[in-house]
């Protein structure tokens, strides 16, 4: 899946998939999505803090080179 960008204004068109995917987690039996945004990406934090996510301040994301 392409990651959004904010600069080309597709954000806002998250919010359908962003509310599918919560029905879908829900279906079955999920409490919460989880996701990463890069910390200076101000315009993706607001949108998603609109949404109504928190930021999750004890998980580090991880990465290994292949």
């Amino acid at each position: 899946m392409p990651t959004p960008s904010c600069e080309t204004g597709s954000v806002p068109r998250l919010r359908s998939p962003a509310s599918a995917r919560s029905s879908l987690c829900r279906e079955n039996g999920g409490g919460e999505l989880f996701w990463g945004v890069f910390d200076k990406n101000e315009s993706a934090l607001a949108f998603y803090r609109s949404l109504g996510a928190k930021e999750v301040r004890d998980v580090r994301l991880m990465r290994l080179p292949v």
